[in-house]
């Protein structure tokens, strides 16, 4: 009882700080559109929630945050801005709109401005996992796994092989031990990330990463530039020797992270149409904030002075 009492009261501490930081981003991201409209940045910025296993951490690493979504009107690339980061950018977007105001130059050079976000700023397409399990008996895994974006929405394919191998390197196919019969013996294997299906076209380039075990640092492929079949050919080779009762654990009970990345195309085309008119051409869904009730119609809205 103690334990589950102990869990409730963290879920209420974290979604009490998720509605914090809902109430206190809203009207901040009101006022980063009105900007936008104004000056015509030709941007669009949203409130998307993000649990730690979309922003590909595992379920007890942290709890689900609020980014902001930028979304570029003329070509439809979307990025993802942490608070901070959308913070530090909304200040530089009011000095800029203040300039315009006051009638003084305003314009800054594409990399200075605020609104700007280059095409290919990596950006995470998704997640899949890989459970170790097959290992701990010597056997080999080669399978599609489904690349799953923050909104749970399937992104396409990659394929992965885990390979166990003798101390020579040679693939060990058929053969089959216990676990318990594996720890204080050595383990060979490799882990293979082939290539990826079906995935967007939107995107120029590819590449994985992941972290095996006790890793700080993440294992990265090359980057992969062909369109929605990308091939990798990437493989890393692992020894441990002797395998340990903690290692033969996480085999069993544990999995790897394989996060896709990708680097969105610029198309370089450019609408006629207005900031606005794009705006109110283009569908939005609901705001984090009115699907948890918090904003109510009616409800005052920050409004920026319109410059005559």
């Amino acid at each position: 009882m103690g334990l589950l009492g102990d869990k409730a009261k963290s879920s209420s501490a974290e979604d009490m700080l998720l509605m914090d930081d809902l109430v206190k981003l809203y009207p901040q991201v009101q006022e980063a559109n009105a900007m936008s409209e104004e000056l015509d940045r030709r941007v669009r910025f949203e409130l998307v929630l993000m649990s730690p296993q979309g922003r590909g951490l595992r379920e007890n690493e942290g709890r689900t945050e609020v980014y902001i979504s930028l979304t570029n009107l003329d070509s439809g690339n979307e990025f993802f801005w942490s608070k901070d980061k959308f913070s530090d950018r909304k200040y530089l977007m009011r000095d800029m709109y203040q300039n315009y105001m006051e009638g003084e130059s305003w314009k800054l050079p594409q990399e200075k401005d605020p609104f700007w976000e280059p095409a290919d700023s990596p950006l995470l397409i998704g997640t899949c996992h890989v459970y170790l399990q097959s290992l701990a008996y010597l056997i080999e895994v080669a399978e599609s796994f489904s690349v799953t974006d923050f909104r749970g929405e399937d992104q396409g394919k990659l394929e992965i092989e885990l390979r166990p191998c003798d101390s020579e390197w040679r693939e060990l196919g058929e053969e089959f031990s216990e676990p318990d019969d594996v720890i204080g013996q050595a383990i060979n294997f490799k882990v293979k990330l082939n290539e990826g299906h079906d995935l967007s076209p939107k995107y120029a380039a590819y590449y994985c990463q992941y972290k095996f075990y006790l890793e700080d640092e993440f294992t990265r492929t090359p980057e992969a530039s062909k369109a929605v079949n990308p091939q990798f050919k990437f493989e890393k080779k692992y020894t441990f020797k002797p395998v340990t009762k903690q290692l033969m654990d996480y085999l069993q009970n544990s999995y790897i992270i394989v996060e896709l990345w990708g680097r969105q195309k610029d198309s370089g085309k450019k609408s006629s149409k207005t900031t606005k008119e794009l705006m109110q051409g283009t569908s939005q869904s609901r705001e984090p904030l009115e699907t948890l009730a918090l904003h109510r119609p009616g409800r005052p809205q920050p409004a920026l002075k319109r410059r005559t």
